[in-house]
């Protein structure tokens, strides 16, 4: 992990993660299925077909069902799409 100018931290891992779609919070697990604005504590794929396939789990799909996300990259914060 590298810190940045504003003491922000900065992923340097080409890893896909689930965010929120104004992409300033990442899906976690700690504790239980949650929004966290530290990408450091997101849950990260090296795949989209295992990030879809994680999103498909009752437990995790019934906590998006509410919410618009998106997959994006960890290390630029762009969509995947």
């Amino acid at each position: 992990m590298i810190i940045d100018i504003n003491s922000k931290s900065i992923v340097d891992k080409h890893w896909i993660c689930i965010s929120n779609k104004s992409r300033d919070k990442f899906l976690t697990l700690t504790p239980k299925p949650s929004w966290t604005d530290n990408i450091c504590l997101a849950i990260c794929f090296d795949s989209e077909e295992d990030a879809i396939k994680f999103e498909e789990q009752p437990e995790i799909e019934e906590f998006l069902s509410n919410e618009l996300e998106l997959l994006i990259w960890t290390d630029t914060r762009q969509s995947i799409y």
